[in-house]
């Protein structure tokens, strides 16, 4: 299994920002009061509600949200064994190498 994460597909292309400002808030220029909640922290044991709610909610969540709107999308072919998981942009970038692979049959 191979895992791209979805800067991969942002790796082209440039783009000119318009108004480029500085941070209102830095090392040098710090928040006057800042609040502190342990809870935020992304590190375990801080995690482990987090992951309890994934696992137990959010994962089911998710799957029956993509059974009901079928989501998604399964292209008839000589490979039934192999699957791609995407995300987003991804997709299209995946089905663009294919097909310069020689692949398009597929994805017409």
């Amino acid at each position: 299994m191979m895992e791209l994460r979805i800067r991969a597909c942002h790796l082209s292309g440039r783009f000119r920002p318009r108004d480029n400002k500085r941070a209102r808030y830095s090392q040098r220029d710090l928040i006057a009061n800042p609040v502190f909640n342990k809870d935020r922290i992304s590190l375990p044991p801080a995690t482990y509600m987090q992951e309890k709610l994934k696992v137990d909610v959010r994962w089911p969540a998710a799957i029956k949200f993509l059974m009901e709107y079928k989501v998604n999308d399964t292209i008839a072919g000589d490979v039934s064994d192999v699957g791609f998981v995407l995300q987003g942009g991804m997709y299209n970038h995946v089905i663009a190498a294919l097909r310069a692979l020689g692949l398009r049959r597929f994805w017409q």
